[in-house]
This record gives structure tokens, C-alpha cells and sequence, in this order.
């Protein structure tokens, strides 16, 4: 792969995730009424089940906040 292609890769995935990804789930996911965050979400971020029981994602909700914040 060339260095150019590696670049638009790099910038394309970015944008992805500055524009599109962390805008949703901080929009959609968190729970202001119970606290934590809804995982089960459709594509619109409408809550399609307000049962928590993954953890994980929740989790890896709040690390990627945290890390994208450092």
C-alpha cells in the first residue's frame, strides 16, 4: 500500500469517527433518566431494548470517551 493511500485511509477514519460514530452515541447512548448507557440502539438512536445487561459495551462506551478526551 502507498504512502498516499495509507494517508486517505488515515483521514477517512477519522472523519468517520470525529463526524459520525462518537457524535451518535454520545447523542443517543447515554441514559439521563437511569444513568449508564443504552447499547441497544437503532440507526436512527432510537432505544430498540433499555435492558443494560452488556456491560462490556458499556464499558468500552466510557474508555473510548476517556481516551478520545486524552
Amino acid at each position: 500500500m502507498k504512502t498516499y493511500e495509507i494517508h486517505a485511509l488515515r483521514d477517512f477514519y477519522y472523519r468517520e469517527l470525529t463526524e459520525n460514530i462518537l457524535p451518535f452515541w454520545m447523542n443517543h447512548a447515554r441514559d439521563a433518566e437511569a444513568g449508564g448507557y443504552h447499547t441497544c440502539l437503532n440507526r436512527d438512536g432510537s432505544v430498540y431494548d433499555y435492558d443494560k445487561v452488556c456491560m462490556w459495551h458499556a464499558g468500552r462506551i466510557i474508555w473510548t470517551y476517556a481516551h478520545m478526551y486524552n
